[in-house]
């Protein structure tokens, strides 16, 4: 039950946690904000050379060159990458149901699912330890 518990927890806490950040900056943003489908959004659609905002979404160029601090000797094997995931993404019926699913849903409950199975793992360790029915 214990366990249970803790993945549980590990699992929604993630997610309750950006609900709960992005409803405080959303309630103190004085940007104006864009809509996108009439959902009002927290960030502007405004090119502002010191803060990403939905152009970024849009013209990756102007986000690469004004906002992106990584190394740009990385790029050619980061672009890739990205570009292939985007175009993926974009390949499909619906882009946005898309983006949910895979960088939302799908991705995170691999991460939770692989820290499971890691801290299962410790926790049989630490028992066999416990039990000391290992050799040194």
């Amino acid at each position: 039950m214990k366990k249970l518990f803790r993945n549980t927890g590990l699992l929604l806490l993630p997610f309750i946690l950006m609900i709960v950040i992005n409803e405080s900056v959303k309630s103190i943003s004085n940007t104006k904000s864009y809509h996108i489908g009439g959902i009002k959004t927290i960030n502007s659609f405004e090119k502002i050379k010191n803060k990403c905002t939905w152009i970024c979404h849009n013209n990756t160029r102007y986000c690469k060159t004004n906002h992106v601090k990584f190394n740009h000797k990385y790029f050619s094997k980061t672009d890739p990458l990205y570009f292939g995931l985007i175009n993926c993404l974009d390949a499909r019926d619906s882009y946005a149901l898309m983006n949910v699913f895979f960088l939302v849903v799908f991705v995170p409950f691999l991460i939770w699912y692989f820290l499971i199975k890691s801290m299962n793992i410790q926790d049989q360790i630490v028992e066999i330890k416990k039990n000391k029915s290992w050799k040194s």
